[in-house]
């Protein structure tokens, strides 16, 4: 029996590793795009650019090696035709592949060199940088690698000579770092071309998705929601660019006078920049340059707005500017750098404004900030994100639960992501200033409800300040769309509902964060205005320059956004966002009592001690 566990924890061990290859490795060669995922699309789909390799007249690579791969994607295409599911089962089916195949060789090695050496030979396989890219990828190096593994197994089942590598314990220990630090980087600071096309949003009508300088990047059409088509546009790369298969049923056998084998460049292959609807492009830093073949046009912002952004490290700054190349030491690096920059940050500017709204800029209470409350959220903060270790595993865990589980569950199933808005002083000094407090004296009990409570610890201080005030009976209720976060809830005593339509009455509902992050932020406005008390407060807060997001909807858009029209014709100020926020507010019915504003911060990580946006506070009445 004990034998069967340990070679079912094997097998586990092997697969789950391998899966995370497939989920999370990039693309580390255009090679793989072009000349393998993107003629499957064709042969799947009907569209995918053509290379000279394989245009008829050169003939240099052959179908065959794809149809062993798009037959179980065929097949799955029946099922469903989402391009980027189908991408990353064709890898997952690779990845078990190499991992049946790996536990193969393990049993042999077992059996025939001792459990010492395959338990070696296994954790070098599973720590390996290498095989994390490699076993994978579409590639036949990669299906060599599959057949080299399954004849050393064949040879050794047949054979018991065997040739034994004996390692330095050194040598060891700088080989697990390597490939540890390796596989973290490339999932960490490389995957922006594979998740930066997400956010493209849904279209009836054709779009062009434009690439220049970055055309090598581009991860392939799997990644492209449905009606947008990939363009080249003019950059300093002058050799051949790939081009689309021609639509039709005969397209593999049509010969292309645009393709030649001296990797000369050809103008069919270019797209006019100024017809393009996206552009994908790599922000250098650089200044807006419109003479060069490669200008930064995200600084160009009369022609363009930028969509969407991604980190993603560039490797030349690194090395131009002595910056580690371990994954573990950049790391440590720009936890150096950012935290270095975070000291130069005058904290004070976080509670002021530098110009008031028009309408609403009598209702503006200030705050002085950071007070000592803060401070120390701020300091344990540091102290938390400092412990590398703690880190480490929770990146290492983060890996591992992607799979199946959102940031926010993470969040909660690692006890982590603590928020901070207000100090209790300060919710004291708000509230006050807002009326909440008056014609209350009476009052021996109230009913609060938080929407979107995270953790509590932004609801615990709140209720803590009316707790001091009055020294009120205190109900507390929240709401929260995540399990793990209301497993926390639970723990701390409050009373989670399934929706806010459960609670009548309320005297105060707090809802900080979450109008642009839900589904439909018109209808949460009407249910807040709905459950509270005719006497009753609400305490809303948004994040501005606003931005949408919906964790749980796989286009993360909302079904209406908050502030309408949406993106505006014209970029709007601070200000003039904050007037459409509190008008939407008003036609909901809500009366503004006050606003402020305040930093929301953020729980830090391995890369920084403390994140932080800037957030409008308001307190309203109905």
């Amino acid at each position: 029996m004990s034998a069967l566990k340990s070679n079912a924890v094997v097998v586990l061990s092997l697969v789950v590793v391998r899966l995370q290859s497939a989920l999370y490795s990039i693309i580390s060669d255009c090679d793989e795009t072009y000349n393998y995922w993107e003629p499957l699309h064709y042969l799947l789909k009907g569209k995918g650019f053509q290379t000279w390799e394989y245009s008829p007249e050169f003939a240099l690579r052959s179908y065959s090696y794809l149809w062993l791969h798009g037959l179980p994607a065929k097949v799955l295409q029946l099922v469903t035709d989402n391009g980027v599911l189908i991408f990353y089962v064709v890898r997952c089916l690779l990845a078990v592949t190499c991992a049946l195949l790996e536990y193969r060789l393990y049993r042999i090695l077992g059996r025939k060199c001792g459990g010492g050496v395959a338990s070696l030979w296994l954790l070098f396989q599973l720590t390996s940088a290498g095989m994390f890219i490699s076993s994978a990828a579409l590639l036949p190096s990669s299906f060599s690698m599959y057949i080299t593994l399954a004849t050393m197994a064949a040879w050794l089942n047949e054979d018991s000579r065997t040739a034994i590598a004996v390692t330095a314990f050194s040598g060891l220990i700088v080989a697990l770092c390597l490939g540890v630090s390796r596989m973290l980087a490339t999932s960490m600071y490389y995957r922006a071309p594979m998740s930066v096309l997400s956010d493209l949003p849904p279209t009836d009508k054709e779009l062009s998705v434009c690439y220049g300088k970055e055309w090598h990047r581009f991860p392939g059409n799997f990644f492209l929601p449905p009606n947008y088509r990939v363009r080249f546009v003019e950059s300093s790369f002058t050799g051949m660019l790939p081009a689309y298969y021609d639509e039709t049923q005969n397209g593999t056998q049509i010969v292309h006078d645009y393709f030649n084998d001296q990797n000369m460049g050809h103008p069919h292959m270019l797209f006019e920049l100024s017809r393009c609807d996206y552009l994908v492009d790599f922000d250098k830093g650089a200044f807006y340059d419109e003479l060069s073949a490669e200008p930064n046009y995200s600084v160009d912002r009369k022609t363009w707005s930028i969509a969407s952004s991604v980190e993603f490290v560039q490797a030349e700054d690194i090395m131009s500017n002595y910056r580690p190349r371990g994954a573990i030491a950049k790391v440590f690096f720009d936890r150096l750098h950012n935290d270095d920059v975070i000291q130069q940050i005058d904290m004070t500017t976080w509670y002021t404004m530098g110009k008031l709204p028009r309408k609403y800029g009598s209702l503006y209470h200030h705050l002085n900030g950071p007070d000592e409350l803060t401070l120390e959220w701020l300091e344990r903060s540091k102290k938390t994100s400092g412990r590398f270790w703690l880190q480490l595993c929770h990146e290492v865990a983060k890996l591992f639960l992607n799979m199946f589980m959102t940031q926010t569950d993470i969040n909660g199933f690692l006890k982590r992501g603590s928020m901070f808005i207000l100090s209790e002083m300060q919710f004291d000094q708000f509230l006050t200033a807002g009326g909440f407090f008056q014609h209350r004296e009476r009052q021996s009990a109230l009913s609060v409800c938080d929407i979107g409570a995270g953790d509590g610890e932004v609801t615990l201080r709140l209720v803590h300040t009316l707790q001091q005030k009055r020294n009120w009976q205190v109900t507390t209720y929240a709401t929260e769309s995540s399990w793990t976060m209301r497993n926390r809830l639970n723990e701390k005593n409050f009373i989670v509902l399934e929706n806010l339509n459960q609670i009548h009455q309320a005297d105060l509902i707090v809802c900080f964060n979450v109008l642009d992050r839900c589904f439909d932020p018109h209808v949460m406005l009407s249910d807040i205005y709905e459950s509270l008390d005719q006497t009753g407060f609400a305490l809303i807060a948004l994040v501005l320059p606003y931005s949408h997001y919906v964790e749980k909807n796989s286009s993360h858009l909302p079904l209406r956004t908050l502030l309408e029209p949406w993106p505006p014709e014209k970029r709007l100020t601070v200000e003039e966002e904050l007037e459409m926020f509190f008008d939407v507010l008003q036609a909901v019915g809500f009366k503004i009592r006050t606003w402020t504003k305040a930093p929301y911060l953020c729980e830090g990580d391995l890369r920084q001690s403390f994140y932080w946006l800037t957030d409008y506070v308001v307190l309203c009445s109905k």
